[in-house]
């Protein structure tokens, strides 16, 4: 039984860390996708 509890406990920790990971990569993924986009379109205008 506490076999089955340490996985459990394993598989909860591992999804926990992966939703603080995408918490904190996904906002900053799209500011850059922001930015490249301004950058584009300023880059387009001038040309």
């Amino acid at each position: 039984m506490s076999e089955l509890k340490g996985t459990l406990l394993t598989m909860v920790l591992v999804i926990a860390v992966f939703g603080i990971i995408a918490a904190v990569l996904i906002p900053a993924f799209q500011q850059s996708a922001q930015d490249v986009a301004s950058q584009i379109t300023i880059s387009s205008s001038l040309g």
